[in-house]
């Protein structure tokens, strides 16, 4: 089953995302802080590169939401060196992506399958005499029953 690489960006972001924070815990438990730093840093910069593309065709179509308010939180997180609060701006990020493409590949499915129900032929049905009277079953009026249940029989029968 082959994916365009659009489907596939949200899966690799949040694999990357979560990797590095992880790994990233990792190097520190090692006394590796410097490493550690380097890891959250170049996971920030992979997913800012992928929210930028998003970002300037929002732009384009005149669209300003949320995943840009996400890179500059990123972005300014780079810049004043706080790594791990900007990777887990990263891993919302992607977490949302993932969620959505979740989303729009069930909502995709299911449109599919209804799409395969409806029918492709239409019949006209003419008649030539008037359709036989149907008459309507006559209604009795509501009798209570004459044997009442022992546990019940106050209360039905003080509403009948």
């Amino acid at each position: 089953m082959s994916y365009p690489l659009r489907q596939l960006r949200p899966v690799v972001l949040i694999l990357l995302s979560t990797f590095g924070i992880v790994a990233s815990i990792a190097f520190r438990f090692a006394s590796l802080p410097a490493a550690s730093s380097y890891v959250l840093a170049g996971c920030i910069v992979v997913t800012l590169l992928s929210l930028a593309v998003d970002v300037v065709a929002g732009l384009r179509a005149g669209e300003f939401g949320l995943d840009f308010l996400a890179a500059v939180a990123m972005a300014s997180a780079l810049w004043f060196g706080e790594n791990l609060a900007g990777a887990i701006v990263a891993v919302m990020y992607a977490g949302g992506q993932f969620l959505e493409a979740y989303a729009h590949h069930r909502a995709d499915e299911g449109m599919s399958d209804l799409l395969a129900k409806i029918p492709r032929t239409a019949r006209r049905l003419r008649r030539r005499s008037p359709p036989p009277s149907a008459s309507a079953p006559s209604k009795r009026a509501f009798r209570p029953p004459t044997k009442w249940p022992s546990s019940r029989k106050s209360a039905l029968a003080d509403r009948c």
